[in-house]
């Protein structure tokens, strides 16, 4: 079991990830959901829509648009 001090802890590290990535992908031209698609395919492979749409936490009709603009952009 994980002790509240390590989720103190682990919650600071993602927010400050969570910023960094944010900084970094609007400086490329992306959006934080963008950069975040493009993090779980490049370390997962291909991923079929329904289940990228379920790791993001996205519903499937705004991940399309995600993708669309990804698509757009390349």
């Amino acid at each position: 079991m994980v002790d509240s001090d390590t989720v103190i802890r682990m919650r600071g590290v993602i927010g400050k990830l969570a910023r960094q990535l944010n900084t970094s992908a609007t400086g490329e031209g992306l959006t934080p959901t963008q950069a975040s698609v493009l993090g779980l395919i490049s370390g997962r492979g291909p991923l079929g829509l329904a289940e990228l749409a379920e790791l993001e936490g996205v519903n499937p009709t705004m991940l399309s648009r995600v993708v669309g603009k990804l698509t757009e952009w390349s």
